[in-house]
């Protein structure tokens, strides 16, 4: 297995510092290849910590591809999930 795979395979991990490690040593490369399959791992197995690192990239790509569907529906899910922590979650009784 080449390196480009074993990194699309880190960037699939869910691992937040792989995610990130695989992104940015993906784009140093400067494999086209890479930056494409990786906006196809983001459509495919994306989750929150990868959308945010494709943002942060620095990466025109990758950025754009975080800021679109995929990405605005990652984030929705970020800020229903930080409502319910900071309301106390599905067990918060408050509001009977």
């Amino acid at each position: 297995m080449d390196n480009i795979h074993v990194l699309l395979e880190d960037a699939q991990s869910g691992d937040p510092q792989k995610v990130t490690n695989s992104v940015y040593t993906l784009i140093a490369i400067g494999n086209a290849e890479g930056v494409s399959a990786l906006i196809e791992t983001l459509e495919s197995f994306g989750d929150i910590p990868m959308a945010e690192t494709f943002l942060n990239s620095g990466n025109e790509a990758l950025a754009s591809a975080a800021g679109g569907p995929v990405g605005a529906a990652l984030r929705h899910v970020r800020l229903i999930l930080a409502g319910i922590h900071l309301s106390g979650g599905a067990a918060d009784n408050t509001h009977n």
